[in-house]
């Protein structure tokens, strides 16, 4: 969904590793450029945010948390009216 939403780049701002977990933070960017949200494209770049923490088990992946900042990804494009300070 994302892919034919967005023309991004995930960047890893930061990985930790200890005993069988690894975590990244890390910073998703590009323009809109296919419907999302029931959003068409907008063109608009957007950036957003986030945290996944994976858990290894004889070299792969066994278990992923994933956290990231879909309220301000969806407001970026239009899909949710930004927040209106009193």
């Amino acid at each position: 969904m994302f892919r034919s939403a967005f023309d991004s780049r995930l960047t890893v701002e930061d990985q930790l590793a200890e005993d069988d977990r690894v975590a990244n933070r890390w910073t998703f960017r590009g323009p809109h450029i296919g419907a999302f949200a029931g959003v068409a494209a907008t063109g608009h770049d957007v950036e957003m945010t986030g945290v996944v923490i994976f858990r290894f088990a004889d070299g792969m992946i066994q278990e992923a948390w994933w956290n990231w900042d879909t309220l301000g990804l969806l407001r970026q494009i239009g899909a949710i009216p930004a927040e209106q300070s009193a």
